[in-house]
């Protein structure tokens, strides 16, 4: 089922569509989750960022196992309008701000678990919370963006 033509209508699989409206939203349901920091409602936004954090790797998962047993992108690539070069090159650069961004936002996860457990100062914590966490939604963005690409490149261009 998962290896059918999807919902998108591009003649993607169904996993490829499923992933690529997930990454397409990730940004927004990660700037709900920060607003409630901003609202001062710090459980719900941990809770939250725990929820989109495991969803998001489950995703990952699903789409490394799905190119495993689909033959990788090399499948799509043979009818994609970019050169192999230039794609593996904006690939390369997808991939390794993806792998920053999942090692930054455990890294966030747990270290804002740990201070807020130890009952850190909440102005001081905040601070550089802030700003590995602005980083972190750069990333991220950036991520999902380019995976949005990556999916029309192959399937719709």
């Amino acid at each position: 089922m998962l290896f059918e033509t999807g919902f998108l209508g591009t003649g993607a699989p169904l996993y490829l569509d499923v992933i690529t409206l997930y990454f397409g939203i990730l940004p927004f349901i990660l700037a709900g989750s920060i607003l409630f920091a901003i609202r001062k409602q710090y459980a719900l936004h941990y809770r939250s960022q725990i929820a989109i954090f495991i969803i998001t790797v489950v995703m990952v998962l699903l789409f490394e196992i799905g190119m495993r047993i689909d033959g990788g992108f090399m499948t799509y690539m043979e009818e994609g309008v970019m050169s192999m070069a230039l794609f593996s090159i904006f690939l390369a650069v997808h991939i390794a701000v993806a792998v920053i961004s999942v090692i930054l936002w455990t890294i966030v996860l747990y270290t804002s678990f740990r201070e807020y457990k130890a009952g850190v100062d909440m102005v001081e914590f905040a601070r550089t919370h802030k700003r590995k966490s602005r980083l972190l939604f750069g990333g991220l963005t950036f991520t999902s963006v380019t995976g949005v690409l990556i999916y029309l490149i192959l399937f719709v261009w």
